[in-house]
């Protein structure tokens, strides 16, 4: 959705802005890039979720640690597509930021709007990431995501709008 705003506002932004084109297809972009981390990300949810249902169910024959090992691959994957999401969401927060600065006044806000539903998805992501990874080693993949989100922030602070 905030790709989508801002890839609207840029667009708006063609009389008023060179550069406009540019910024409309890179956040157009972003937009498929987004679309199909969701649908990735919830096939992966689903695979873990089914997992976690099974971790204790003895009756298929394996043993605990192969079932937790099983459970373990599947949140791993399971949160591939929100530490992408976190990335895309800061691409996008930095994007609608220049929007913002550089666009037609009568979509600026359209453009600030789109900045912080990045950096909110981006924050979302990120949570999700740091819930399912915090433990062994996971920490760079958590540091990214962290790092995703405070950029996704730095870009969507009203100072830089």
């Amino acid at each position: 959705m905030a790709a989508s705003l801002a890839a609207a506002a840029a667009d708006a932004s063609r009389e008023h802005w060179p550069d406009a084109g540019g910024a409309r297809a890179q956040a157009q972009a972003l937009t498929r890039r987004a679309g199909q981390l969701a649908e990735s990300g919830a096939g992966a949810y689903g695979r873990a979720r089914w997992a976690l249902a099974r971790r204790g169910d003895a009756t298929r024959g394996e043993d605990q640690t192969r079932r937790d090992w099983r459970l373990g691959l599947a949140v791993e994957e399971a949160a591939q597509a929100p530490l992408q999401l976190a990335a895309s969401g800061a691409d996008i927060a930095e994007l609608a930021a220049e929007i913002a600065k550089q666009g037609a006044d009568d979509v600026r806000a359209d453009a600030v709007i789109a900045a912080l539903l990045a950096a909110a998805a981006a924050r979302a992501a990120a949570g999700l990431v740091q819930v399912n990874l915090v433990v062994g080693d996971k920490e760079p993949a958590v540091a990214a995501c962290r790092y995703a989100e405070a950029a996704a922030a730095a870009a969507a602070r009203a100072e830089n709008l």
